[in-house]
């Protein structure tokens, strides 16, 4: 059996790290580019968001990849208590504050979910909270944030980065598509429905259908 992961490898190290270790053989090949080169419109909003001088009361990050592409636009502000979706994302933002201020993370389910869940989100009416987020080739889920308006909050969404699909001339394209034809590759690693959309958008002109 070998698996095609669909993100960065730097991102899927952890995967592929269990899954040399259960004897597993991987791959990779990310499906989606990150990019901290915003549209104007975009760079635009996300600049007004942060000349705002409403104190904010929490900053959200709903990914590792948020981390890194946000950090630029925010490591000059007086830290409110930082949110993180997942241990990745914590321990992204723990590489950049160390113990100077508070990071919360869910303790079990690491999504939007999660997030509600915690019970410094419970009460925030009257507080301004931003997310700190990517721009993606879907709209995706509003949960999170029409959830914390609707507690009260008033929440910005700051997006950092945009997504975009990979090229079908990236280099290594044609050594996946190969693996994919011939059975080498028998099981395919997404976890997001945007990565899954991306992945069939690339790929799917060119899988061989079989009996």
């Amino acid at each position: 059996m070998k698996i095609l992961l669909t993100r960065p490898l730097a991102q899927a190290a952890v995967t592929v790290k269990m899954l040399r270790e259960a004897g597993i053989a991987s791959c990779s090949f990310a499906v989606q580019r990150m990019d901290g080169q915003l549209p104007p419109a975009l760079q635009a909003s996300t600049t007004a968001i942060f000349a705002d001088a409403t104190p904010i009361d929490g900053l959200i990050f709903i990914s590792a990849n948020a981390v890194e592409f946000g950090w630029p636009w925010i490591k000059q502000l007086s830290l409110p208590p930082l949110y993180a979706v997942g241990a990745a994302t914590a321990q992204a933002l723990r590489e950049r504050v160390g113990s100077l201020t508070e990071i919360n993370q869910p303790v079990s389910q690491f999504d939007s979910e999660g997030l509600l869940a915690m019970p410094q989100l419970a009460a925030v009416s009257g507080q301004r909270l931003v997310i700190i987020r990517g721009m993606g080739l879907t709209p995706g889920r509003d949960l999170l944030a029409s959830t914390l308006r609707a507690r009260g909050a008033r929440v910005d969404d700051a997006f950092c980065y945009i997504r975009t699909m990979e090229s079908p001339e990236n280099r290594d394209f044609t050594a996946i598509v190969e693996q994919l034809d011939s059975g080498e590759v028998s099981m395919v690693n997404v976890q997001s429905g945007e990565t899954l959309s991306a992945f069939e958008t690339l790929f799917a002109p060119t899988m061989v259908v079989r009996a």
